[in-house]
C-alpha cells in the first residue's frame, strides 16, 4: 500500500480539550504530524516545552494554546470551536 505523503492528505483542524494532560500533548503531536492543525485548551498555563513533545518534536501541523476553563468558560469554548472552523473536537 502506498504511503501518503503529508503535502496530499487533506488538512483538517481539531481542538484538543485537555492538551497540557499526557495523553493530549501526545495526540496533540500525533495529529500535527499528520499535517493537522490543532487548537489546544487546558485550565492551566502551557506546560513548560519538556512535557509537550508538540513543542520539540519536528511536524507540519500547525498549533495554537488556549487557557480556558471549560467548566467556567463554556461559552468562550464554544466561540474558539466556532473561531477555529474546527472540523473534529476531541
Amino acid at each position: 500500500m502506498p504511503t501518503q505523503s503529508v503535502s496530499s492528505m487533506n488538512q483538517q483542524r481539531f481542538v484538543v480539550i485537555g492538551s497540557n494532560s499526557f495523553s493530549g500533548a501526545y495526540f496533540t503531536s500525533h495529529l500535527m504530524k499528520k499535517g493537522h492543525n490543532v487548537a489546544g485548551t487546558s485550565r492551566s498555563d502551557e506546560l513548560d516545552p519538556v512535557f509537550l513533545p508538540y513543542k520539540w518534536e519536528s511536524s507540519p501541523g500547525s498549533f495554537e494554546y488556549h487557557q480556558i476553563d471549560l467548566n467556567k468558560q463554556t461559552d468562550e469554548l464554544i466561540k474558539i470551536i466556532k473561531d477555529f472552523k474546527a472540523d473534529s473536537l476531541n
